[in-house]
């Protein structure tokens, strides 16, 4: 039986790091909706509903932390939710922002960067990953 590929440390501390994003910006938008979209100037919002997108996010992220020490296999499988829920996000976000092309929402922009960023890199490692298992 062959033995489990390891996930290089590189991609582990850059896991680390989304989770923490993550974290941060699902807590924001979980116990301060209100805040964090007006700030941001969005003026229409439910804040159940930003709670909902937060929980699920969240709970990627965790699952992801959590599995940070596992096979290759496993973390490939949360490594391809993951970028699935960062792909949609950010679309999403590219769509709304088509939409109110007549006013400027900073969330809208924070939210883009903040799934967008980590979507390329992520799609950087799903390569190497590619690649690793390959070998």
């Amino acid at each position: 039986m062959q033995e489990p590929q390891k996930v290089p440390p590189k991609l582990k501390r850059s896991m680390t790091l989304h989770v923490l994003n993550d974290l941060v910006l699902c807590g924001s938008l979980f116990l301060f909706p209100e805040h964090f979209i007006e700030f941001s100037g969005w003026r229409n919002f439910d804040p159940f509903a930003l709670r909902l997108i937060a929980a699920g996010l969240s709970a990627v992220a965790i699952e992801l932390y959590l599995k940070r020490n596992s096979s290759l296999e496993v973390y490939t499988s949360l490594f391809n939710v993951k970028l699935a829920t960062l792909g949609i996000a950010a679309l999403g976000t590219i769509i709304s922002i088509y939409q109110n092309i007549n006013a400027t929402i900073v969330a809208e922009w924070v939210l883009l960067v903040g799934t967008g960023v980590p979507f390329l890199q992520m799609s950087y490692w799903k390569i190497q990953l590619n690649k690793i298992k390959t070998e």
